[in-house]
């Protein structure tokens, strides 16, 4: 699983690269453990963040294949 760009202004790209899993849940945390923003994915697909304010976020991507975590920085 690949987010990009990192770091983000406002819209990061969410590509599933399995070919067990094609989509899931997108979830981002800031650094206080709290839930921020939940969205579905498949495949590839953009994501919206503009809604979030400046700062570090930890990434969770659930799919059937897996979890996977990455840390996505936001900056205006």
């Amino acid at each position: 699983i690949t987010i990009h760009p990192n770091p983000t202004q406002g819209e990061v790209t969410c590509t599933v690269q399995s070919s067990t899993a094609s989509s899931g849940v997108i979830v981002f945390y800031d650094n206080m453990g709290r839930k921020m923003l939940e969205r579905s994915i498949a495949d590839s697909q953009r994501v919206d963040v503009s809604s979030l304010p400046m700062g570090l976020y930890t990434v969770v991507v659930q799919t059937d294949g897996g979890v996977a975590l990455q840390r996505l920085s936001i900056v205006r």
